[in-house]
Parts: C-alpha cells; structure tokens; sequence
C-alpha cells in the first residue's frame, strides 16, 4: 500500500526528458486552435447543379429573380430587371408560354405603378409585346388577371397612368380580340370610361384607333379574307 502511494506521488513529480532542438509544451496553456473541415451538402450540390442549367440574363439573373426583381421598391433596380427580362425572353421565346403563371401578375401590376414614369413605362410596354406574343390559347388562362391589373390601372388617379394603361388595353384588343370579346369586365368598364370626363381628348388619335379595336373586337368577330363574321 506504502509502494504505490510513493509511486504516485515520484508520477506527479516526474521530471519531463525534453529532446535536443524540441521546444517544450506549457502544461498551463490552453490550446485554442480551431479546426475546421468544410461541408457540402448533396441537395446543396443538387441546387447549384440545377441552377447551372436555368437560362440566365446577362446579369446572372433566372427568370425568377427577375420577376423578384420587378417588384422591388428601387426605381434602379426594376428597370433593370425589366431590361433583364426582355433580354432574356427575347432570346429563348419558348420560357414565356411556361412561365405566364408568374409572368403575368410581376408584369402587369407595373401598370399602375410605372404608368407614369417614361424612364420606365417604354421598357414596359416592349416587354408586354413580347408577353403578348403567345398565342389566345396560351394567354386565355392568364386573361382575367392581366384585364383586372389594366383595369385598375384606368382608374388611377395620374392621367399618364391612365393613357398608359389604355395602351396596353389597345395592344391586347389587337393581339387578342377574341379574349377581349368575351371579357365582360373589360366591355363594360371600357363603356364606363367612354363615358366619364378622366377620358383622353377625343381627337386623340391613339384614342381614336383604341375605341376602334373595342368596336371591332366586341360587336363584330374575328376577320377572315376582308370579310367580317358576326
């Protein structure tokens, strides 16, 4: 018992034999050295492989977050993603029709909003051109929405909102005068802006070639050959 009692206490007092050219630890010094080893998740890998393959604007955009984009509060920041989102659809024409789901409410509520801006509402309208390059098939699911937002646009308070949005009413009745013809919000708000005073001057011409798209859109039918169907 004697023995090991002495034998714990020389271990505790035990000299430490230090090597020739070798510096020697201090016992009371706490090593806070981190070590760090980098982590790569597989979805994380997934994600970056599956944005690799999304067409992108020139900017590094997806269409995505660029429709992000157009809702932000920075007047900089929307005509770029406007400038962005034209650029990109213009080049692949095929990603409008797949994406009207979410092209058409981040678009069209810029009516009210940009309406009134010329810095902006010109890269607006060359982009609503491009949306309305698809066909009446395509564009009839997502029909109402897009009146509702030029609607709400025509009773805005700026008159600069108003005659911009009776624009894009005038691209619609001409691109697609059958949708226009069965939307009867479209019919009888147009007939309530006729007759109120916050209407454009009626020797305007746009105005003219508007109200004469309405009339033909909505009391005459699609033209075939010169010959009008009823």
């Amino acid at each position: 018992m004697g023995s090991k009692k002495k034998a714990k206490k020389n271990a505790d007092f035990k000299k430490v034999k230090l090597k020739v050219g070798k510096k020697l630890k201090k016992t009371t010094t706490t090593d806070t050295t981190i070590q760090t080893k980098k982590v790569v998740l597989i979805s994380q890998l997934e994600e970056k492989s599956e944005s690799s393959d999304k067409p992108l604007s020139f900017r590094g955009l997806s269409l995505d977050e660029l429709c992000k984009q157009l809702g932000h509060f920075n007047k900089s920041v929307r005509r770029d993603a406007l400038t962005g989102t034209k650029q990109l659809l213009t080049s692949r024409p095929d990603l409008i029709e797949a994406h009207l789901r979410t092209l058409v409410p981040a678009i069209a509520r810029l009516v009210s909003d940009c309406g009134h801006d010329p810095a902006l509402n010109g890269q607006l309208r060359s982009l609503l051109r491009v949306i309305c390059s698809v066909s009446s098939h395509a564009m009839a699911a997502h029909f109402t929405l897009f009146v509702a937002h030029l609607l709400h646009a025509l009773t805005h308070n700026e008159a600069g909102v108003r005659n911009f949005s009776l624009s894009i009413i005038a691209m619609l009745l001409n691109s697609y005068p059958d949708l226009c013809r069965t939307n009867v919000d479209l019919f009888n708000s147009f007939v309530k802006f006729l007759n109120g005073s916050r209407k454009p001057a009626w020797n305007s011409a746009r105005f003219l070639e508007t109200i004469e798209l309405f009339i033909k859109a909505s009391l005459f039918g699609r033209q075939d050959d010169g010959k009008i169907s009823s």
